[in-house]
């Protein structure tokens, strides 16, 4: 009984713990936490279910670690329940996940501040 009660206690704590939670963000960290979280996303609208993504991190971590080499399996699976949890499209996971990188690297906007806007590029083609 002592050992259900721990294993409950481990995915209640993976079930509250935030997207990204197994290793100090950097920037190549959020990049691919980032492309992760939106393949996850992607292979769930194609019909794959959690549990056959949560197999495959667990069979071949070595294939998922050439492709994010600064995430963690533990990583990984907890992006992947976010995802299915939370029920992210491609770039609703994109964007939470990046504002969970920015808000853990203290890159992140106070509220209510808008991002700078994006310098307008002259189209080279233009006729003057």
């Amino acid at each position: 009984m002592n050992r259900a009660r721990a294993w409950m206690a481990v995915i209640v704590t993976l079930a509250l713990a935030p997207p990204l939670w197994a290793a100090q963000p950097s920037d190549g960290y959020c990049a691919d936490a980032v492309d992760f979280a939106m393949r996850t996303a992607e292979r769930r609208d194609a019909g794959k279910s959690q549990a056959s993504i949560e197999t495959s991190i667990r069979q071949s971590p070595e294939v998922f670690k050439q492709q994010y080499p600064d995430l963690e399996p533990a990583d990984m699976q907890a992006l992947v329940l976010q995802v299915f949890r939370n029920r992210w499209s491609r770039f609703g996971a994109a964007r939470e996940t990046a504002r969970s990188c920015a808000r853990r690297l203290g890159t992140a906007l106070p509220p209510g501040v808008a991002p700078p806007a994006a310098p307008v590029i002259a189209d080279p083609q233009a006729r003057t």
